[in-house]
């Protein structure tokens, strides 16, 4: 849980109660670690994952309409330097 409340930028009581809506809902599975109970996990249940889905899919519409508005050589142009800042920040 502290994990995911890091990586979303939120407070850990925050991300607690994001979690606990979710669980109600039906989005999302929560459970204990066996061997350290401190540690709680958070899982995509059925209905999650078919949201998570389709939000992949509608952002996937969004980059293809967006690269299509491009020329072919922008869009290579565009590519090369998304790659070029993607490497950088590993670095």
């Amino acid at each position: 849980m502290t994990e995911l409340s890091k990586e979303c930028n939120l407070a850990l009581s925050s991300m607690t109660a994001v979690v606990d809506r979710l669980v109600e809902k039906g989005s999302v599975k929560r459970f204990r670690d066996e061997e350290d109970r401190r540690k709680v996990f958070v899982e995509l249940d059925r209905k999650g994952e078919k949201v998570y889905q389709e939000l992949l899919e509608a952002e996937m519409e969004i980059i293809i309409s967006m690269m299509d508005s491009l020329k072919p050589e922008e869009q290579d142009m565009l590519l090369r330097t998304l790659g070029k800042a993607t490497a950088s920040i590993g670095k």
